[in-house]
């Protein structure tokens, strides 16, 4: 009778645990900080939420991205966002930096809610092209690069990665020609000054009569005299920089909005 009893007990107890973490809701927000997701849901927790989680986050939930389980989650939220679906949050009952942790999440799939077609209606942002009109995808936030769901594929989340990088000139203005170290020869680099891509292709800096090196400083946004000339470049060759067209950008750099 005594074991009967501690069974039925036991059964009863399974459900309210499983039901008492669990959320099902549509995404408030989202955001990337450092190598972990943080996002809140339109509807409040009714679980008890774990004595760790700080009060101004306690609404909040997180897990980290640094492993295929964390990746394949902001894949299924990203989903969620797109397609306007509601998710079933699943607490870990611990805290990642005071955040309750989660353990796991469903994507509940739904008829999707209408919404107006008007971007600046909707408050989604995209990322496009550099001419500000070809829509990529769906902007997911920002980490190393821009995260973003291609259109038509957002389940695979993607990154877009092309910083800018300073370019050494032999103009004190940092005008005209642009040239890049040898390191930095085979990929499109941003030009921050003229938001155009270009590479470095074979014409050397030596080739040009001797003259001030020049570098554009992306920290201080000035152009600043090197101690070296075209002529003597302490060992490091610098190539000339031609326009060229990025893979996913175009010949402007993309754009967030």
């Amino acid at each position: 009778m005594k074991v009967i009893s501690l069974i039925y007990v036991f059964l009863l107890i399974i459900p309210m645990v499983t039901n008492a973490s669990g959320v099902q809701s549509q995404l408030q927000s989202i955001e990337l900080v450092n190598d972990k997701v943080v996002f809140s849901l339109q509807s409040s927790k009714t679980h008890t939420t774990p004595s760790c989680a700080a009060s101004p986050t306690q609404a909040q939930w997180t897990f980290a991205l640094n492993d295929v389980n964390g990746r394949a989650m902001y894949s299924m939220l990203m989903t969620a966002v797109a397609k306007q679906q509601q998710v079933e949050v699943t607490s870990a009952q611990i805290c990642l930096e005071q955040i309750e942790l989660v353990s796991s999440i469903r994507l509940v799939v739904s008829q999707p809610t209408p919404t107006s077609s008007a971007d600046s209606q909707t408050g989604q942002l995209y990322l496009y092209k550099g001419d500000g009109v070809t829509k990529l995808g769906i902007y997911a936030g920002q980490n190393a690069a821009i995260m973003y769901l291609p259109i038509g594929f957002p389940a695979f989340l993607k990154g877009y990665d092309a910083k800018p990088h300073a370019l050494y000139y032999l103009d004190e203005q940092c005008q005209g020609d642009a040239y890049l170290p040898e390191n930095r020869r085979y990929a499109p680099y941003l030009d921050p000054i003229n938001n155009r891509f270009v590479k470095a292709e074979s014409e050397r800096m030596k080739n040009y009569p001797d003259k001030k090196v020049y570098f554009y400083s992306l920290d201080t946004n000035d152009c600043r005299y090197q101690n070296f000339t075209s002529a003597n470049t302490h060992g490091r060759n610098y190539y000339k920089a031609n326009v060229v067209a990025h893979p996913l950008c175009g010949l402007k750099g993309c754009i967030v909005k």
